[in-house]
């Protein structure tokens, strides 16, 4: 089952994508992408899965912040010269 949320993370509001699985444990992604991903078990409620996202706030916009400055790059050096 997927649910879909809006948060505020510093001054952007983002898009949670909250997935309920047949698993054990729960799992927090930021992908390059910018996508935040939480996988909980069937058995776990979504707001507490949205209270965990609040307490990682601070890794969540650090994880964004590591990921958009990457995608700031104009291009790959090779061999000396800029490629887009």
């Amino acid at each position: 089952m997927i649910k879909r949320y809006k948060i505020t993370i510093g001054n952007k509001e983002r898009e949670v994508i909250i997935l309920k699985k047949k698993k054990k444990n729960i799992s927090l992604q930021v992908k390059p992408s910018l996508e935040i991903i939480l996988s909980i078990p069937m058995r776990v409620s979504y707001s507490y899965g949205l209270k965990l996202i609040e307490r990682k706030y601070l890794w969540i916009e650090d994880k964004l912040e590591k990921y958009s400055s990457v995608s700031d790059v104009l291009g790959i050096y090779y061999l000396g010269e800029l490629y887009p």
